[in-house]
């Protein structure tokens, strides 16, 4: 039978001999045999001391664990399964009624079981070794909380283990399991898109407070994924330090599959906060995992999951709307931009992410296309105006079925509460030939001016590049035009779920006043130098709108 996935999760703790823990999530791939995979993070206090045992994981790829001689138990702690045993249905009832809580009942012990266990292996993922190396350069990204003053001690140190474990997961074994004839389903990453719904199941704080955290989820979309059968996968789910090890499952439905493990749950580059989650394929892992046992008899045996081939539901696939949202390229320097028409081929993108084009030519590229497309700019705001919107035109056609040119654009209308992508280029340039990333959320927050919409603001997170990108409701209609997140001048940190977007239902009537005339000065209309919309896109001294 299948079991519920979110049983197979699991919290972990490893324990040094100089009391010492390391602690993150963890997922029961082998019920028989009593087989525990989670991610290498786990290990980062003991062998950031232990130089000799990092090199030769680095090197090559595999230390077994009877070599970590820091390493004195290993914890791991399962959900009870007394809910679903034997019927309790008398039992369950009495648990949620108040009068329980003034029982002797033991309510701790019954929530979760707690195993021991020993680690039998690390190993190293080399597809995804490959990718974290090109996408996530060291001297950029960092995958500590750099606020912590416990981790700024010896930072350094524990920054280049974390970064060579990152590749990396521990396979566990544990001790006194009952073997279950259960298991649960498993998905290719190959085949999953950006859009997805997913879920993720982990614990934060790893084994801190079970009671409380135990395999908690999260939903989000699949933001982007990167390398071979999509190896790397990014997602705007929330994750929580002592995540890392928990599992990402692909939604269909009331179904669960899995399809990756969370690897990075806090990610910096070059001092920005990245509020998106890192996982690894799980299909990429095991199929290492196989590969450092292949000499082994049980190399056969490592997982009794079954890998899922069917399509997923499409009622859970977005539009495909990331074909809209080309990069715009100026120099060494990008943003976004939407397409808005297939006739004219115009391009609506900010006035700042095309700042130094009267030096530099601006670029498009297509589709995820290496040969950009010539454009001319037909509109760019100046500095003072508040709209900070830029207007392109490709200068040659790129496909022979072409559009009405005279089509105007349809802009719907938008609510607060209403569920948005945004779409962009956001955090990786055109070097590394990727489609744009996918964030999703609400919209949090619509300011009129005069019953006229003058900024949206989103959930969404929201980072460096992803400027003059799309925000689209559920049909794939484009709602707005992203121009910032904020920013704290005190602490410079960053709030990628702090957005500030310009409505198209107020810029819209413009440029569909240009579509028809094609009269470049309607569009002087867009520049927008009122007192009290200048100082709604300023803010204030503390919050600062960063440009992308």
């Amino acid at each position: 039978m299948v079991q519920q996935p979110h049983n197979n999760i699991c919290a972990i703790s490893i324990h040094g001999q100089d009391d010492n823990d390391g602690t993150g999530s963890g997922i029961l791939i082998n019920s028989k045999k009593g087989l525990v995979l989670t991610h290498a993070s786990l290990l980062q206090t003991f062998l950031s001391k232990d130089s000799k045992i990092l090199k030769h994981l680095h090197s090559t790829g595999f230390v077994k664990g009877e070599d970590l001689g820091q390493i004195s138990g290993v914890t791991i702690i399962f959900p009870s399964n007394l809910f679903y045993l034997n019927g309790s249905e008398k039992l369950l009832k009495q648990r949620l009624s108040l009068s329980a809580l003034n029982s002797n009942l033991q309510v701790d012990s019954s929530h979760f079981d707690k195993f021991s266990g020993s680690i039998m292996s690390v190993f190293k993922c080399y597809s995804l070794q490959k990718i974290v190396h090109k996408l996530l350069p060291s001297d950029n990204w960092k995958f500590i909380d750099n606020v912590s003053e416990d981790l700024k001690k010896n930072s350094n140190q524990k920054e280049v283990s974390l970064y060579v474990l990152l590749p990396c997961f521990v396979l566990l074994k544990l001790r006194n399991w009952t073997p279950l004839e259960t298991n649960f389903l498993a998905k290719d990453s190959a085949s999953i898109v950006q859009g997805d719904m997913v879920e993720i199941c982990a614990t934060p704080f790893g084994t801190l407070n079970p009671e409380i955290f135990l395999n908690s989820r999260s939903r989000g979309i699949v933001s982007n994924v990167v390398g071979e059968r999509n190896v790397l996968i990014l997602t705007d789910a929330r994750g929580i330090p002592g995540s890392e090890g928990g599992a990402l499952f692909i939604c269909d439905r009331k179904q669960r599959y899995l399809v990756g493990m969370i690897i990075a749950s806090l990610c910096w580059r070059i001092n920005e906060w990245i509020g998106l989650t890192m996982a690894a394929s799980i299909t990429e892992i095991l199929d290492s995992l196989k590969g450092h046992y292949s000499k082994s008899a049980c190399h056969n045996s490592l997982t009794n999951m079954q890998l899922y081939f069917g399509a997923l539901n499409n009622e859970y696939r977005m539009l495909p709307i990331t074909n809209s949202v080309p990069l715009v390229s100026v120099g060494n320097t990008w943003g976004s931009g939407v397409l808005l028409n297939s006739g004219q081929r115009l391009v609506l993108t900010c006035s700042h992410v095309l700042k130094g084009s009267d030096v530099e030519k601006v670029k498009l590229y297509l589709n995820n296309n290496q040969t950009p497309v010539d454009v001319d700019i037909v509109h760019q705001a100046p500095l003072s105006s508040h709209f900070d919107l830029g207007l392109l035109s490709m200068t040659t056609e790129q496909s022979p079925e072409q559009k009405d040119k005279n089509a105007l654009l349809e802009v719907p209308d938008i609510s607060e509460g209403d569920f948005v992508y945004v779409v962009g280029h956001a955090i990786f340039g055109q070097r590394y030939n990727m489609t744009p990333s996918v964030t999703s959320g609400v919209v949090s927050k619509v300011i009129t001016i005069n019953r006229v919409p003058v900024m949206i603001q989103t959930t969404c997170a929201v980072h460096a590049g992803a400027s003059g990108g799309g925000v689209f409701d559920q049909k794939g209609r484009l709602v707005a035009v992203v121009v910032s997140n904020t920013k704290d001048t005190a602490s410079n940190a960053s709030y990628p779920h702090i957005n500030m977007c310009i409505p198209m239902m107020t810029i819209a009537p413009v440029i569909n006043e240009y579509i028809k005339t094609g009269d470049v000065y309607v569009l002087n209309k867009l520049v927008i130098e009122n007192k009290l919309v200048k100082r709604l896109w300023s803010l204030s001294q503390e919050v600062t709108l960063e440009s992308k």
